[in-house]
């Protein structure tokens, strides 16, 4: 059990040590025996105990491809690499308009992925069942034995109990607050499953792999219904009493602005939101879905960058407000809008340097955007079932 003060039984330093080595040939690719020596400290006979233990369960393999060479003379050094087809995760990203799944091997490459768009008509029930129905046809598809899959990893919207696996908050799907996602999915798949706020699995997936793995502390919006958002510091995701807690959407930037969803006033996903997007824009220029404002922006037409302008002016009051407590060195800005996502942090950037407060963290300070990928969000959520097998 975490956090027992018990003494490690020799076969708990064992499992433990073969995870460490397995996760250390995932992240690197290839390692060698004396490159594990090297990085562990663990001592020669028990690193070639470990290797030999993992190959013969067939979770590393022998690389015959590695062409690494090495100015040493003699032997040359064996690499390992994982044996992809020796287990699998899978990855779910959700919200009030769609799915993303992902299947991932045992180095985290994706084998299947699959991406619903949804109605604003479903409950939390018809979404469940709807995930599930998802789940259980990516494995039939990917022809996947179930007894390999290490489990099922969840980013769902709103405010969520990452120990209970229960959804706390989310206005936007009926039903959904106070939800028991990960009891109602591991009565049905056996597996185990991992809950945790969909914005903070796609901010710490880009923390990790994408542009932004140079940050030491990022604060991350995704733009989608609502505005998600997450803090990441030096690899930690911020929470507190064990869930997440950034509600950056309801941050307020007028106190007598818009109604809100929430009730509350003036909320920053009141103004910076698809759904906001879509209808304040239709007041100059046509757009069927939010998606579309892509070619509008392509088109060059001056209302509609001016309109993007006083969003970042909106969206810049929220950042002020988060430079100011959490000071980051990185804000990054996700939309599924590419361009919607780019002129946003652009004129942030413009307006956070030529109008900077005392308060504000503006040296160094770097505001980044990229466009939301359904499957590196299915890939981040699959990380939530690795993180706790190498950890456990």
């Amino acid at each position: 059990m975490s956090g027992s003060k018990l003494p490690l039984r020799g076969n708990d330093i064992r499992i433990r040590n073969e995870k460490l080595i397995l996760g250390l040939i995932q992240k690197n690719e290839n390692l060698s025996q004396s490159e594990a020596v090297n990085l562990t400290g663990l001592k020669p006979p028990t690193i070639l105990r470990i290797f030999a233990n993992l190959e013969n369960d067939k979770l590393i393999v022998i690389n015959k491809k590695n062409n690494i060479s090495t100015e040493k003379k003699g032997r040359k050094p064996v690499y390992y690499k994982i044996n992809s087809k020796a287990a699998y995760a899978i990855g779910i990203d959700f919200c009030s308009t769609s799915i993303s799944l992902v299947i991932v091997d045992f180095n985290r490459t994706p084998v299947y992925n699959n991406f619903v768009d949804i109605d604003e008509n479903h409950t939390a029930d018809s979404i469940f069942s709807l995930i599930c129905q998802l789940i259980q046809t990516g494995i039939d598809k990917s022809s996947i034995n179930k007894e390999k899959i290490l489990g099922i990893g969840v980013g769902a919207p709103g405010k969520v109990d990452i120990s209970s696996g229960a959804v706390l908050y989310y206005d936007r799907i009926e039903g959904l607050s106070n939800y028991p996602l990960r009891d109602k999915m591991e009565a049905l798949f056996k597996t185990p499953i991992y809950v945790n706020n969909n914005c903070s699995v796609i901010a710490m997936n880009e923390y990790l792999y994408g542009s932004v793995s140079e940050s030491k502390s990022l604060v991350t919006l995704l733009i989608r219904s609502g505005v998600g958002g997450a803090f990441i510091n030096d690899g930690v995701v911020l929470t507190t009493n064990g869930a997440t807690t950034m509600e950056i959407g309801h941050t307020s930037i007028d106190y007598n602005g818009r109604l809100c969803d929430c009730g509350e006033q003036g909320c920053l996903q009141s103004y910076l939101a698809e759904p906001a997007i879509v209808k304040d824009i239709r007041d100059f220029a046509d757009l069927d879905n939010f998606l579309a404002i892509d070619s509008l922006i392509q088109s060059g037409n001056k209302d509609v960058d001016l309109f993007i302008r006083e969003k970042a002016e909106q969206l810049t009051m929220g950042l002020k407000m988060l430079s100011r407590v959490f000071s980051p060195d990185t804000f990054l800005i996700i939309s599924r809008s590419p361009l919607y996502a780019e002129r946003l942090a652009l004129y942030a950037d413009e307006l956070m340097q030529n109008d900077p407060c005392k308060f504000d963290n503006i040296e160094g300070l770097s505001i980044k955007h990229c466009s939301y990928n359904p499957v590196n969000a299915g890939q981040g959520a699959a990380d939530l079932v690795f993180n706790d097998y190498f950890s456990n």
